[in-house]
C-alpha cells in the first residue's frame, strides 16, 4: 500500500490533503490516480509533468470558488460582502 506522501510543493502531496479523510485513512484515491498517471506515461510514452501544488485549487473557476467560500462563511454565521482589489 502507498503511503501519505509528505507535506510540499508538489502535485501528490496537495492531490493528498485535499481527499485525505483524518477518520478513514483511506489511500486508494491515490493509489489509483497515480496509476492511471503511469498507465498514461506508459502507453503515450510522455514524461511526467508535475502540475505543482496549487492545481487543484486553480483548476476550479474563481468566481465558483468565491461562491463557495462566500456560502461556507455564511453557515458559519459571518456576513460577506466582497469587492474588486483595485491595484
Amino acid at each position: 500500500m502507498i503511503t501519505r506522501a509528505p507535506s510540499g510543493d508538489r502535485g501528490p502531496a496537495a492531490f493528498v490533503r485535499r481527499i485525505e479523510d483524518p477518520h478513514d485513512g483511506c489511500d486508494l484515491p491515490l493509489e489509483h490516480s497515480i496509476l492511471v498517471a503511469i498507465w498514461h506515461i506508459l502507453t503515450r510514452d510522455t514524461p511526467y509533468q508535475d502540475l505543482g501544488a496549487d492545481h487543484f485549487i486553480n483548476r476550479i473557476r474563481k468566481s465558483r470558488q468565491t461562491r463557495r467560500l462566500v456560502g461556507q462563511l455564511t453557515q458559519l454565521g459571518y456576513d460577506v460582502s466582497l469587492e474588486p482589489r483595485t491595484t
